[in-house]
């Protein structure tokens, strides 16, 4: 992407005789190409955007994913969601070979070591709350897809490699033999990926939610078992705890009967992935122990 003529190109559809002051490969991004750019428009005022390309395999999943995900943005950012402004989306394939959008750039970063720690979990607990109770009927995102048909490819048949190192077989089992799980809470709008890399934060305080690219609609407890996996990879079982509680307290009435199942589900998102994610093996490690008591309290709730 990191051309003069693309970049400069990029910046005359944001601001037309705006020039490109500096770029930078931003990291963080696993499905997306994403770069920030400071440009200068005419009259003098400068302004940094993040440009983001998704990759090869969120585009054979869905050839509109650009246009999703910007379209998705332009609604959150409408109803007081704290998403990027969405800025620009070009789906024409005359700059570069595949869709971008362009969004704003928010000045926080992902904080993995809080300094107060109640603080950050009950307001990214409050906010996935929000985001489950927006209004899809009156939002129309029936553009998005269901998740459960894709659960019932990934719980039609056992694969050939297993993760052993979590139980995966055992996981697959009871998740094979189950579904469909049936579903008493409504359909609402899902992040997909609601964990701490993609929650940015300022001075102690949320600032925006990041990368919709795996956004759908479904069951709530498909976003809160993921995110409750994570709040004990990065903080522990207490700091789980306290997360679902204070979710629970923003969503009267939601049934949570299905949640060990969904939280058995979510453990098959890492597995067999785990040493890849790491940045090191005692990271991987330390993931692993948590999974597998993740499953272990999955199992025994299932059981009771």
């Amino acid at each position: 992407m990191k051309t003069n003529y693309v970049l400069s190109a990029i910046a005359q559809k944001i601001a037309r005789g705006s020039r490109v002051l500096e770029t930078r490969a931003l990291s963080g991004g696993i499905s997306a190409e994403m770069y920030a750019m400071t440009l200068q428009r005419v009259g003098g005022t400068q302004e940094t955007v993040v440009i983001r390309r998704h990759g090869p395999i969120d585009l054979a999943a869905n050839p509109n994913i650009a246009a999703d995900e910007f379209r998705l943005l332009e609604t959150l950012h409408q109803i007081g969601i704290p998403v990027p402004e969405p800025i620009l989306l070009d789906t024409s394939c005359e700059i570069l070979p595949t869709p971008y959008l362009v969004q704003e750039l928010v000045q926080g970063t992902p904080d993995f070591a809080p300094a107060d720690l109640d603080h950050h979990i009950d307001q990214i607990a409050q906010q996935l709350a929000r985001i489950h109770q927006v209004d899809i009927q009156a939002h129309d995102v029936r553009y998005l897809p269901h998740i459960n048909p894709l659960h019932d490819r990934i719980f039609s048949k056992m694969p050939d490699s297993l993760d052993e190192s979590i139980n995966e077989r055992a996981i697959r089992e009871v998740l094979i033999a189950t579904w469909p799980w049936g579903q008493s809470n409504a359909d609402v709008l899902l992040h997909g990926d609601y964990w701490l890399g993609n929650i940015l934060m300022r001075d102690g305080e949320l600032l925006a939610i990041i990368d919709w690219e795996d956004a759908k609609i479904g069951d709530p407890l498909y976003d809160l078992g993921n995110a409750r996996l994570e709040m004990l990879w990065s903080f522990g079982e207490t700091a789980m705890q306290q997360f679902t509680k204070t979710y629970l307290a923003h969503m009267p009435g939601l049934d949570t009967t299905r949640l060990p199942y969904w939280d058995l589900c979510t453990t098959l998102r890492p597995a067999g992935r785990l040493d890849d994610w790491a940045e090191s093996p005692e990271q991987a490690q330390h993931w692993r122990e948590g999974i597998q008591w993740f499953v272990r309290q999955a199992m025994a709730a299932i059981k009771a």
